[in-house]
């Protein structure tokens, strides 16, 4: 039937005009018409196939949600804040399902391409779609960062603070994943820092500390709900608590990851270390931005509200950096000294042998 159509209007259209006598120009536009007419059900059995016929991410995207389905069936909603947590080798497994697509790009490709494919028919947050956990870690971070660099960061981290069995299982509080991207304002605490999922999680008496993911240009610094996190984590890992209606829990960690390792550990590379270490005497964190204005003002407010002043959350974080950075210079110290050592020791080791061949010499 779709298959004659066209024709049995293009023969209506043709017999119309005869009976009516039109003239050479009404005939032209009867003619167009009778020609589209012919063509839409091709265009459209065209667009359906294009449809059943999805692009390579389209497919991975529809694969992968399947997977996620087997092992979670019924996505729930639940509340912001530390019960949206990731587990490692949720984080891992996601980005080397798609890593050929992914590839060198950011968590803005990452979020727009792949979390919302995931999450769009539940309106949820891919936590809550994989499967959500309580929170263990809190990570801050750019997302001008590379998805591969954070993931590399995040697992060299995890190899560093939990034992060889345990590592995978630790659970992270991210906001590309653990946030409802559907419903930011109300993440975001509808104006209330207070009621927002990061100072949740980051408050949470199970989040032992933060994971800031930094690379050499230490983009987190430049952003203002970045610089609430960093806020957040001083003033817990100083008092054990943020605000005071909330009970004082233990005190937390501040650790700087990189992709090479933690900074506060000295597992950082050299390179990496005396690049960010160059770079943060510039930070001035008084200049971070944010995408909304209101976002900014609310934290700039709190930030003299809780510091004093910016110049003392500077030198909050510069205390910090100097910290960490020590460590590495420590631990790149203690490196050279047992390289040093070793070739020390083989020079005496060389050195008898030489003594021994020159006695047997003249034996």
């Amino acid at each position: 039937m779709l298959a004659t159509m066209p024709l049995l209007v293009l023969a209506g259209f043709a017999g119309f005009a005869v009976l009516v006598e039109v003239h050479a120009e009404q005939y032209a536009v009867i003619a167009t018409l009778a020609c589209v007419a012919f063509a839409a059900p091709m265009i459209a059995v065209k667009l359906s196939k294009s449809r059943m016929s999805p692009t390579p991410l389209g497919r991975r995207l529809d694969l992968y949600h399947g997977r996620l389905l087997e092992k979670n069936p019924c996505p729930q909603a639940c509340e912001p804040g530390p019960g949206r947590a990731v587990r490692l080798t949720q984080i891992l497994d996601l980005h080397d399902f798609f890593k050929t697509f992914i590839q060198r790009r950011n968590m803005h490709y990452l979020e727009a391409n792949v979390i919302r494919g995931l999450t769009s028919h539940h309106r949820l947050s891919y936590a809550e779609v994989a499967g959500p956990s309580l929170v263990d870690w809190f990570v801050s971070h750019c997302w001008l960062h590379p998805v591969a660099g954070t993931c590399s960061a995040l697992e060299k981290h995890a190899r560093g603070v939990a034992s060889s069995t345990q590592w995978r299982d630790l659970a992270y509080w991210i906001c590309t994943l653990s946030n409802n991207q559907y419903d930011l304002p109300r993440e975001l605490g509808n104006g209330s820092w207070v009621q927002s999922s990061f100072y949740l999680a980051l408050q949470d008496a199970g989040c032992q500390g933060t994971c800031m993911i930094l690379d050499e240009q230490l983009f987190p610094f430049g952003r203002s709900w970045c610089l609430f996190e960093l806020l957040t984590s001083i003033l817990k890992s100083e008092t054990g608590s943020t605000h005071q209606s909330v009970v004082p829990h233990h005190a937390s960690k501040i650790m700087f990851c990189t992709s090479t390792g933690i900074l506060n550990r000295g597992e950082a590379s050299v390179e990496v270390a005396l690049n960010i270490g160059k770079q943060l005497s510039q930070v001035r964190l008084e200049n971070a931005v944010a995408s909304v204005q209101a976002d900014k003002d609310m934290i700039d407010q709190l930030v003299v509200s809780k510091m004093g002043s910016f110049d003392k959350i500077n030198r909050k974080l510069q205390t910090h950096m100097m910290q960490a950075l020590e460590a590495s210079r420590a631990a790149v110290v203690q490196e050279f000294e047992g390289v040093l050592g070793e070739c020390s020791n083989n020079e005496d080791a060389l050195s008898c042998i030489d003594e021994d061949i020159a006695i047997r010499a003249h034996v």
